[in-house]
């Protein structure tokens, strides 16, 4: 009799606590939560907002309106992501380590993350990889104020480790390539030149507190070009300094182009110009 009371009584207690739990599952202010919680990373390149967010089975958060607004451009670039789902691994929050895992679909593709962090009681310091796949150039315009029309898309792979609030002090590479790329470029020195059928690659290292551009080669129609450098990082970011070199040869093609840049850019000879001063105000030179 006594026993039948004691499994009843802790029958009703595991009812009360799976109700409970459940209503705090499915109650809880997750989307206040998850934007309190980015807005502690304090990252000086970009800020990030959701604008809903819910729970995931057995351990995630899926957020929807995803804006992210980057820090780095002089003005406001904004960027919105339709879906991210941000999953983590139980087992490392035991250990203190907090493993998690991203998928976001990004302007058409997909974007898969994978890395680490450390408790929010310690210095946050990031370490993981990132992967693009598909990714659609479109969606960086507002990045891109040099260009028009802009089309094509970028696969790639990023790894980077180093704390949220120094990321410009961080240690990283990357591996880009973009494809099927079309352009109307209006920046001053090339005005009106259309790029189609583009294409490039680069590989790039971030080491103390510099971008060096290990290789960069691209090509459009009626031109070839090669990108080397460094980008040595400032507070604030737009102070940053450069030191860049761009060469570029030109064929047949070219003529095709408006008739300022086909006759400053003649077929089969090496043309260079030099980038310097900060991002905000930079130089250039043309050499040859």
């Amino acid at each position: 009799m006594i026993r039948k009371r004691i499994l009843g009584i802790l029958g009703y207690i595991c009812f009360a606590l799976g109700v409970a739990g459940v209503c705090v599952w499915y109650g809880f202010p997750y989307t206040a939560y998850v934007n309190t919680r980015l807005a502690d990373m304090r990252s000086p390149l970009v800020t990030v907002a959701v604008g809903e967010a819910a729970p995931l089975i057995p351990m995630g958060i899926g957020a929807r309106s995803v804006e992210i607004v980057c820090l780095t451009m002089p003005g406001t670039s904004r960027f919105l992501v339709d879906g991210v789902n941000l999953r983590a691994s139980v087992l490392s929050y035991v250990l203190g380590k907090w493993k998690t895992t991203m998928d976001a679909d990004l302007f058409g593709g997909s974007l898969k993350a994978r890395g680490t962090m450390t408790p929010r009681n310690m210095p946050r310091e990031l370490k993981g990889t990132v992967e693009f796949q598909e990714i659609g150039l479109k969606g960086f315009a507002p990045c891109l104020s040099g260009m028009d029309d802009i089309s094509g898309t970028m696969n790639g792979k990023v790894y980077f480790s180093g704390r949220m609030d120094r990321m410009t002090q961080g240690e990283g590479n990357a591996t880009l390539r973009v494809e099927d790329v079309a352009a109307v470029l209006h920046n001053p020195l090339v005005a009106g030149f259309v790029i189609t059928e583009g294409s490039g690659e680069a590989r790039v290292r971030m080491h103390k507190g510099r971008l060096e551009i290990l290789s960069c080669t691209f090509e459009s129609a009626g031109i070839k070009g090669m990108l080397k450098g460094k980008i040595v990082f400032r507070a604030p970011f737009v102070k940053s300094t450069m030191q860049l070199e761009v060469t570029l040869v030109a064929d047949e093609a070219i003529k095709k182009q408006p008739s300022g840049i086909s006759l400053m850019m003649r077929p089969g000879v090496t043309h260079t110009i030099n980038f310097s001063g900060t991002l905000e105000q930079p130089r250039v030179n043309l050499v040859s």
